[in-house]
């Protein structure tokens, strides 16, 4: 649904730059032919270039391991469904115009179909002339001229089937029709209904500049147009002999041929075209800048890692790449974030949620704030293979499952649900050097194990443990879904 306003709203851009060059530098020219390339060409560029993007290339730098990487993002979300109401309303307002302007066009083409079949027809050469009783100003469609001869003198008639017959010859009615559609797609854009006139305008020129060759006396030609305009005409979507920009067809007629000179102007429309797709259609590509990290992973640690850094300044755009890799991984990260009045970020909940081939799945949350300060970095880590996440706050700027006192995790896995399955890493350092704990309980059915790096203990020896190190089970929360095995 945005695309497709964001596609119009360019198309509609792109419209009101060729409709705007045609008023300032061409509508005065006598260039008719020149005129109805450049309109035409202006309703294909309207049609085309919103598709067309120019890459802005933007370097991001994250920190690798040896193993596989990535850095992230985050960015606030508090007006996305305000944003979306309006364009939801806005879309639906378009489509009631859409169905509308379409229903009307479609109404159109039948009132003509029945003025044909409703009417003699006598084919004369590749024309087909319909004659008719009604009290309407002469037109064409295609190659069926329209008339009622008992409304001309034969001299009269014979030059409006003249000019006729140029619109005809030269398929203007490709182009109204074509004009026509473009308006109904963009019928909120003022500058397309004001482009489909042009068109029709310099149609007629075209045409009147064709038939006044044929035609012995100009003024007569111009007293006929005068005649004519007493007559209510058709339908919008044909080439009527009469229309309400009679004077101006006058004086064109009577005007003097441009000078080629004057064509440069079209050249001016080339600048516009290109600020506009510098303004409007680029794209920003994301391209990772891998530095080396100070930290060298142990042996033991997972070799697909990912690492995820979060900061109080990070950006929008940086948060749409990562989440995009992530995905690309099975990952789905969603987030909420506050920010202060300087943008920076005070508090984000962060949601992750995985499953892997063999049917695990893994869910994942955690909430990070200050208060009113700014947060401090967040960083985290995913193991593909294992399906496990750890998250947490430290100064160094990277995070170590094997280094950080506060890796914390907050992760949810549903499986049956009398089992339920809690691990957390906790992390120390002694005078040995470090220690770490990897602490699991599992509930099954009412019957609790503990398990300390893999090695069963007690509710007693967890508790001195608590007590000791500071082990808190606040930190991690996992279930096990159904079709998760331990």
């Amino acid at each position: 649904m945005e695309a497709v306003l964001i596609y119009l709203l360019k198309a509609s851009g792109i419209l009101a730059i060729f409709c705007l060059a045609y008023q300032l530098f061409l509508k005065k020219e006598t260039f008719f032919a020149v005129n109805r390339h450049f309109l035409i060409f202006g309703i294909l560029t309207a049609g085309l270039l919103p598709f067309v993007t120019i890459p802005n290339y933007i370097e991001i730098t994250s920190i690798s391991f040896e193993n596989e990487g990535t850095g992230s993002i985050t960015s606030p979300i508090t007006n996305a469904s305000l944003q979306t109401d309006w364009a939801k309303i806005l879309f639906v307002v378009y489509l009631i115009g859409l169905a509308l302007l379409t229903a009307k066009f479609i109404i159109q083409l039948l009132a003509l179909y029945k003025l044909m079949k409703s009417n003699k027809v006598d084919k004369q050469g590749k024309f087909y002339h319909v004659e008719t009783n009604t009290n309407i100003a002469p037109f064409s469609f295609f190659n069926h001229i329209y008339y009622n001869p008992r409304l001309y003198s034969e001299s009269e008639l014979s030059a409006i089937i003249k000019h006729e017959k140029a619109h005809s010859s030269q398929w203007h009615s490709i182009d109204v029709i074509v004009s026509h559609i473009i308006t109904i797609c963009t019928w909120m854009n003022p500058f397309s209904w004001l482009y489909q006139t042009n068109i029709k305008q310099n149609l007629e020129f075209l045409a009147d500049k064709s038939a006044i060759k044929e035609i012995p006396s100009v003024k007569k030609y111009q007293y006929t147009l005068l005649k004519v305009s007493g007559n209510q005409f058709c339908t919008p979507i044909v080439n009527n002999f009469y229309n309400s920009l009679i004077k101006k067809r006058i004086i064109m007629l009577n005007k003097s041929k441009s000078n080629k000179k004057n064509l440069f102007k079209i050249g001016f429309i080339l600048p516009a075209l290109a600020i506009f797709l510098v303004s409007f259609n680029t794209r920003d590509v994301y391209i990772p800048i891998y530095e080396e990290s100070k930290v060298i992973l142990k042996s033991d640690v997972p070799s697909k890692i990912i690492e995820i850094t979060i900061d109080k300044n990070t950006t929008d755009k940086e948060l749409i790449e990562i989440k995009k890799d992530l995905a690309k991984k099975g990952v789905d990260f969603s987030y909420t974030v506050v920010h202060n009045s300087k943008e920076e970020i005070i508090d984000i909940s962060i949601d992750f949620a995985s499953k892997k081939e063999d049917g695990k799945k893994m869910k994942a949350s955690s909430n990070f704030n200050n208060g009113d300060d700014p947060i401090d970095p967040i960083h985290i880590i995913y193991n593909e293979e294992s399906n496990s996440i750890s998250m947490g706050n430290n100064k160094r700027g990277y995070l170590n499952p094997h280094e950080d006192k506060d890796v914390h995790v907050d992760v949810r896995v549903e499986a049956h649900e009398e089992t339920e399955h809690r691990i957390w890493i906790h992390s120390d350092d002694d005078d040995d050097g470090e220690k770490l704990q990897t602490i699991e309980i599992i509930d099954e059915n009412g019957k609790e194990t503990i398990k300390v790096n893999g090695k069963k203990a007690t509710r007693k020896q967890l508790k001195k443990m608590k007590k000791k190190d500071g082990v808190h089970e606040r930190h991690i929360k996992i279930r096990k879904y159904k079709d998760d095995k331990h």
